[in-house]
């Protein structure tokens, strides 16, 4: 019966223990991102609009504290992967995976990779990142396109509003160090990373 379940060509229905999970994978991204990268960094005044300094995830992450950012950041992975698996589909599971797998070990490579380390390399990797994410983001959404029937308008508002904040994102990204000012672009990118714990929240519940 099991196996049959993990062979699920569908998304299944949302219960309580997907709500539940979906909640904790979240909680654990939000404590990974706010107390253990930037809370640390602000403490330590690596954070703000003077100088070179800015509110990035990069800039958190560069002053975070590794081992509790790191632990945190498995546990959230670990139950965002066991939530896949009991929602399905088999189809889909193991390019989900890759998409996770791939944007969470950069993530972690960012801690010591920062631009002050390695600029082009840094950048590089959080352009993978940011693109992993997306497609991540786009493919859970395809697959709610498919199984929701009557809410496919919201559902592909979803997708394209992902998408234009991807390309603003890039576009930020691009333009920073010129006139923009860096906090837009840090803006930018901490509402990314929300439209993803919002995909997690709505993984479970929808």
């Amino acid at each position: 019966m099991r196996y049959n379940s993990f062979q699920k060509k569908k998304l299944s229905n949302p219960t309580y223990r997907t709500k539940i999970i979906s909640s904790f994978a979240s909680f654990f991204l939000l404590i990974a991102i706010g107390l253990c990268a930037y809370l640390p960094a602000g403490l330590d005044g690596k954070l703000g609009s003077d100088g070179d300094k800015t509110f990035t995830i990069s800039r958190a992450l560069a002053n975070a504290n590794k081992p509790s950012f790191i632990s945190t950041l498995l546990i959230a992975y670990f139950f965002l992967i066991y939530l896949l698996i009991i929602r399905g589909p088999s189809s889909f599971l193991l390019r989900r995976f890759i998409f996770l797998t791939v944007a969470f070990s950069f993530v972690v490579s960012l801690l010591w990779i920062t631009p002050s380390s390695n600029k082009n390399l840094h950048y590089g990797l959080a352009s993978i990142i940011f693109t992993f994410i997306l497609f991540y983001n786009v493919t859970t959404f395809y697959l709610f396109y498919n199984s929701k029937k009557n809410d496919r308008n919201l559902i592909m508002f979803l997708i394209i509003f992902n998408i234009l904040v991807y390309i603003t994102l890039i576009v930020f990204a691009i333009l920073r160090g010129n006139t923009l000012d860096p906090d837009i672009f840090a803006s930018a990118e901490i509402f990314f990373a929300i439209l993803f714990v919002a995909n997690v929240l709505f993984t479970g519940f929808y």
